[in-house]
Order: C-alpha cells, then sequence, then structure tokens
C-alpha cells in the first residue's frame, strides 16, 4: 500500500495518540489518491474501474483459493460501511500467474485498496486486511454478488 498505509490505518485508531493527525493525512492521501487513479484510469481494463466503484470496507473473507491463474474470494458484506447490491461478493481475478505470497485469511476483514499499473499484469490491486497485506497483480476481476454464499 503506497496511499493508504498500515501506519496511517492504526494511526486512524482512537487509542493510537495520533488519530487527529491520521485523519487529517488520511484525507490527504485520499485526495493524492483520487487524482493518481483518475491519471491511470485510460490503462486499467473497464473490469477493473467497475470494481473500483464499490467499497468493501469492513466486508469480511469467508472463502479464498488460488488455481490456474484465477484468483477467488467471497466476502460477507453484512458489515460494510458503504451499502452493497447482496450479502455476498464474488471476485474473481484472472491472469495471475502466480499465487500472491501471503493470501489473507478466512475472517479477515477487507480494510482499504487501491489500484496500481502492473508491470506483468494490466493492474495490481493492493489490499489491507485486518493482518494481511496483499498485492494481487492480476489481468481482469470479476465482481458478482449473490444473496447466498454458493
Amino acid at each position: 500500500m503506497i496511499f493508504f498505509t498500515r501506519e496511517l490505518h492504526e494511526g486512524y485508531q482512537d487509542d493510537s495518540g495520533w488519530t487527529r493527525l491520521a485523519a487529517m493525512q488520511y484525507g490527504r492521501n485520499f485526495k493524492l489518491y483520487k487524482r493518481y487513479f483518475r491519471l491511470i484510469q485510460p490503462f486499467l481494463p473497464a473490469s477493473a474501474i467497475r470494481f473500483s466503484t464499490f467499497g468493501f470496507h469492513d466486508c469480511e473473507i469467508i472463502e479464498r483459493g488460488w488455481r490456474e491463474q484465477k484468483l477467488h474470494v467471497i466476502l460477507d458484506t453484512a458489515g460494510a460501511i458503504m451499502p452493497l447490491p447482496k450479502r455476498y461478493a464474488h471476485i474473481t481475478f484472472t491472469g495471475v500467474r502466480r499465487c500472491p505470497a501471503r493470501l489473507p485469511r478466512k475472517k479477515e476483514w477487507w480494510h482499504s485498496d487501491e489500484f496500481h499499473l502492473g508491470s506483468r499484469s494490466k493492474f495490481c490491486l493492493h489490499v489491507m486486511f485486518t493482518k494481511t497485506d496483499v498485492e494481487i497483480p492480476a489481468d481482469e476481476i470479476r465482481l458478482r454478488f449473490q444473496h447466498e454464499k454458493s
């Protein structure tokens, strides 16, 4: 994560001792990321741009797996800050040449994400989970919402 770092996330918590400063820095970084995203947007696939319109903050991972250059994640969206269409989000990254080094565990929560251009893929989505930071280099991202897990 470049704009939304773990240090900044931890500083944003009430007991950090620098919540106010972290909130100001977060606001600045949010504006910077918005400008950055507008700059890279013409180079991103349409699926990544569509995905960026949803916010998954406080969604819980209930399943994840990697096979044949695909990473599949199922999120329980019940705790999401932004309203989402249905209870479960099924996210599939395709063109993932290697399984990310550290996959998030079940029961971890999605905190923040940011898109970057990839060097060997069309994009790289950086995601901060409760305990794990993951970089997912992929060519496409599919998203569907369902009322059931499977």
